[in-house]
């Protein structure tokens, strides 16, 4: 079973799916595209395995311990946390992006500690569920057009 943040669209789409092919369950934590979610949540399950969608923004401790205990809930226990959440911010010169934007975007990911193992009181959480081993997959994206 697998948990993958950022699971929605793109590379933690393309995880969720291939970790489906290879026989794993997942649920895709994601921050506020419904229709992303329920397309993996599609893909996934035309592999023939279970999805679970978990709307919430893992910046907030909270969400990251019940996204955790629902996966396990729903799933029957955790194998894997792909951490692969990401702020992204469009501009047409990186000089317009402000500071914060840009503190905001390196942050995203580090910012949750449930999905870190050895890190914080989440991360404890996280490793009670966990069965086998975790994983953590950092994409930070940042694109100037």
């Amino acid at each position: 079973m697998a948990l993958i943040t950022g699971g929605d669209s793109g590379i933690g789409r393309a995880v969720a799916v291939l970790y489906a092919r290879e026989g794993a369950d997942v649920a895709v934590a994601y921050f506020s595209h419904d229709t992303d979610a329920e397309e993996t949540k599609r893909a996934v399950e035309d592999e023939g395995r279970r999805c679970v969608l978990l709307k919430g923004d893992i910046g907030d401790p909270a969400f990251c311990q019940r996204a955790v205990a629902d996966t396990t809930e729903q799933l029957g226990h955790l194998d894997i946390v792909v951490s692969n959440a990401a702020f992204q911010q469009r501009v047409d010169d990186l000089e317009k992006l402000s500071v914060e934007q840009i503190e905001h975007t390196f942050r995203t990911p580090p910012s949750h500690p449930t999905v870190q193992r050895g890190s914080g009181a989440g991360s404890q959480h996280c490793s009670r569920h966990t069965t086998k081993t975790a994983a953590k997959l950092f994409s930070v994206r940042m694109e100037a057009r």
